[in-house]
């Protein structure tokens, strides 16, 4: 064999394992650039996922955050509300004639009366304008009425004793008593 003939060899050798080479190479590039791919997919979707469940969660929280608020602002309406329709109601009693007012106040007394022998607190500017008249109506009216008349430091309404028992029927007892128990009522249907 010649020279030439192994020089020609030589180089066919190197030329054919420098593409077997290539070919190798470009197989390994190929094969590690899917793969990174695959792996950018992966990492990719996960942080989408992991996004997804943060706005998610963040969407549930604002809604919750939103109705509390929402819930807040009808309380608050509720109660300004209120504050207006009873600070009205307190203001059409004291408007009342004379008149008016004790028979407002003889049918109040009569429904809370139990024995008929209490004693019956009224505010001295009522005791001193009408309690004898009023309790004379009221001891007539009841079955069994004997109720004593006295006067007391009230603004307005009446306190009914019997022995230890105390009713408090003046108005500021009476609508904050009636008060509690709408605010009790509101704030059940609301938080339900």
């Amino acid at each position: 064999m010649a020279l030439q003939d192994i020089i020609n060899k030589i180089k066919s050798d190197a030329e054919l394992q420098s593409k077997q080479i290539e070919q190798s190479a470009v197989e390994e590039r190929n094969r590690i650039i899917n793969e990174a791919k695959q792996k950018g997919e992966e990492v990719y979707r996960e942080i989408i996922s992991k996004n997804e469940e943060k706005i998610k969660q963040e969407r549930n929280r604002q809604l919750v955050f939103a109705g509390i608020e929402s819930n807040k602002e009808i309380l608050r309406e509720k109660n300004r509300w209120l504050d207006e329709s009873f600070k009205s109601s307190f203001e059409k009693i004291k408007s009342l004639t004379e008149g008016e007012y004790r028979e407002f106040l003889k049918k109040l007394i009569i429904n809370v009366v139990e024995s008929g022998s209490e004693e019956l607190v009224l505010a001295e500017e009522d005791y001193n304008k009408f309690g004898k008249k009023l309790l004379d109506e009221i001891n007539k009216e009841l079955k069994n009425g004997n109720l004593k008349l006295s006067s007391g430091k009230l603004d307005k309404g009446f306190i009914l004793r019997e022995g230890k028992r105390e009713k408090n029927c003046t108005f500021d007892a009476l609508f904050s008593n009636l008060r509690e128990q709408i605010e009790t009522e509101v704030a059940k249907k609301l938080f339900e």
